[in-house]
């Protein structure tokens, strides 16, 4: 029952204005009174149609209608169908009767029934109130229209208006008339229904393949560019009335379309900053924003931002389509990155290879850090490039690519160099002015902005730090940190290297006991300096009665007296000398380019020295021998027997004293 009075009360409300009423009269009387104040005489007008789309929607579905409809509704002699659009622009119509006048135009032409225009009318009003309207003929200020009944309904799509249904009769039977139109308009409203949902299986389709066309651009190229253009033509095809932009983490450029940075630290508040901190599609509480987060499955790369000054109607197809577009930019992003990153690795590799080649061709640690420094140089475009050495309390500066001077050690906690040591992990600074908490005034007064240092690491130590640096700032990228820690570790393998080839030749080279060199080096630099210097001389030493100290004090102590002197001759020498062991108590010294005379003060002095020197005391006995170029017989083997034949003079002579081979003629 309750039911039923609803309906009744709806019925009621619908016809209110076609019923006799003051309310109806009122409406009738405000539209003829607005009419005749624009103009002195309505007036019928035709108009250019401007929205075309929208217009021939109307009238392909009326046409369909009409022609659907046949003979299953018979119109009443002298009556004429009318479809206007929701402005009271007549579209077309239908009559089996002569066509007035006021319905005569072109085929791109209106004829315009607004109120403003021709005063009270049923098309006018019902577009003007969206309510059925029925006007009797008498109350038409036109003229051409008095002899009529118009009656019009609405048409509503979606709940909102998009046209009038009108008709116009002779008949007078406004009952009849009224079901009539009314039974048109809920069938025209199906037609319009099955129209729409037409549309939008044709748009799902239609967006179908331009996903598929997205998609498959996107399978077939590593440029973004080259995708985000098709992607953001296609949002523009399908929603023209949107404002498009694209806030992105990267820097691109898109031919009319707006592209911003998305901040380093996103605004929660703001719907773009919402969209990307939570990775999920928000549209804002007005329903005229549209925020859709581009990601993929390793991040989220910028956001696709829609909005429109009117209710934009973001309903789930075009959720769906922005969506799925969203998508497919974030994984052309990704496909990049990752197609970039193989770039990189690839190029990485080979770089890094090239490097250890250049690094392996030498063992020796001064060539290795000159190729260190050039081809980093080469590499990095950079003319500030310095390893230094690390040791228990300071940094030595060991290789370097810029004039420096009178800094070759620093302490180890001092500067950007101390601060890598102390953390033992690479660091990369983008500017090093707005760094003013680490006082390193070295590299200020440089004036260097940008700053790469990487710790060289053997054995789980660090044994220096390697360091590129620029007066740009922010002239080095992570891809370059990156690529100087992988050269840093091969670095560190080289020099390891050479610090072992090193070792394991002084090894060979270096008596066991004495530390001193061995007789076979010793026998090499000899024959070497025979080959290209003009004289040398060589000294042979022998600890006198070493066999008593054994003897008396063991064996230990024999062999820390062995050192005590092998220490005394280490420290008479030159840097370019040579001390070596020569077998058993005896040690040998060779000094190329040297003379007799300096000999002998070199043997007097070490004799001195070994006396006082040593704990328990010894004495040793020396013999001398130099060589020189005219020479008739210059040899290695004639050069020690003569040295060895001046040492017998000097043990037989009474010890502890020196004696020169020169025709047996001695030097005390």
């Amino acid at each position: 029952m309750e039911e039923g009075k609803k309906l009744m009360a709806t019925s009621v409300e619908n016809y209110r204005y076609c019923i006799e009423n003051n309310e109806r009269l009122r409406l009738i009387n405000n539209a003829n009174k607005v009419a005749m104040m624009a103009k002195a005489k309505p007036l019928l007008k035709t108009h250019q149609i401007t929205d075309i789309e929208k217009n021939q929607l109307l009238v392909k579905i009326f046409k369909r209608f009409v022609k659907k409809i046949g003979n299953k509704v018979q119109l009443l002699d002298n009556e004429i169908l009318i479809l206007a659009n929701k402005e009271a622009q007549v579209l077309d119509f239908v009559a089996d009767s002569i066509i007035p006048d006021f319905l005569l135009k072109n085929e791109l032409k209106f004829v315009d029934w607004s109120t403003k225009t021709i005063g009270a009318n049923a098309i006018g009003l019902a577009a003007e109130h969206q309510v059925i309207v029925c006007v009797k003929e008498e109350e038409h200020l036109l003229s051409s229209l008095q002899k009529y009944l118009t009656i019009a309904v609405p048409i509503f799509d979606d709940n909102h208006l998009v046209g009038i249904l009108g008709l116009v009769t002779f008949s007078g039977n406004k009952e009849k008339a009224l079901k009539l139109l009314e039974g048109l308009v809920i069938g025209y409203e199906l037609l319009l229904g099955e129209e729409r949902e037409f549309e939008r299986l044709e748009r799902e389709i239609e967006k179908r393949d331009v996903l598929y066309t997205i998609t498959q651009k996107l399978y077939s190229t590593f440029d973004v560019n080259e995708v985000l253009s098709e992607a953001i033509n296609s949002i523009n095809l399908f929603y023209p009335n949107n404002k498009l932009e694209l806030w992105l983490t990267h820097d691109y450029f898109i031919p009319n379309v707006s592209i911003k940075l998305i901040n380093i630290i996103p605004d929660k508040n703001d719907i773009n900053g919402k969209a990307f901190l939570e990775g999920s599609l928000i549209i804002s509480d007005d329903a005229n924003e549209l925020a859709a987060p581009i990601k993929g499955k390793q991040g989220i790369y910028g956001v696709i931002h829609l909005s429109c000054s009117d209710h934009c109607d973001y309903d789930d197809e075009k959720v769906r389509f922005i969506s799925s577009i969203a998508e497919i930019i974030g994984t052309a992003f990704e496909n990049a990155n990752l197609y970039q990153q193989s770039i990189n690795s690839v190029r990485e590799l080979q770089l890094i290879n090239e490097l250890t080649k250049q690094l392996n061709r030498s063992l020796d640690k001064e060539e290795i850090l000159k190729v260190a420094i050039s081809e980093l140089e080469k590499i990095f475009k950079t003319h500030h490039v310095f390893v230094v050495q690390a040791n228990k309390r300071k940094f030595t500066l060991v290789a370097h690519n810029e004039n420096i001077d009178n800094i070759t050690t620093i302490p180890l906690d001092y500067g950007y160099m101390g601060y890598v040591y102390s953390r033992k992990e690479p660091v990369i600074f983008s500017d090093i002015k707005k760094d003013q908490y680490i006082d390193d005034q070295l590299i200020h007064e440089s004036k260097l902005r940008s700053l790469i240092a990487v710790p060289i690491i053997a054995r789980e130590e660090i044994i220096g730090i390697l360091s590129v640096a620029s007066k740009q700032p922010n002239y080095f990228s992570y891809e370059d940190l990156r690529i100087l820690q992988l050269f840093t570790q091969h670095l560190g393998l080289a020099l390891t290297n050479s610090l072992l080839h090193g070792k394991i030749q002084r090894l060979a080279v270096t008596d066991y006991l004495t530390k001193l060199y061995n007789r076979s080096y010793l026998d090499t630099k000899i024959e070497e300096s025979q080959k290209k210097d003009k004289y040398g001389s060589l000294l042979l030493f022998d600890i006198d009665d070493f066999k008593k100290i054994n003897d008396s004090y063991g064996h230990q102590v024999g062999d820390r007296v062995l050192n005590q002197v092998a220490k005394i001759l280490k420290s008479s020498i030159r840097e370019e000398d040579i001390a070596a062991r020569w077998g058993g108590e005896e040690l040998a010294i060779y000094l190329p380019k040297m003379y007799t005379e300096i000999a002998v003060q070199i043997g007097g002095r070490i004799t001195e020295r070994v006396k006082n020197e040593t704990n328990p005391r010894v004495t040793v006995s020396c013999g001398i021998a130099t060589w020189e170029a005219d020479d008739s017989d210059i040899s290695y083997l004639s050069l020690v027997r003569k040295a060895d034949h001046a040492l017998y003079n000097a043990k037989n002579s009474g010890k502890n004293q020196v004696r020169v081979y020169d025709e047996e003629k001695s030097i005390t």
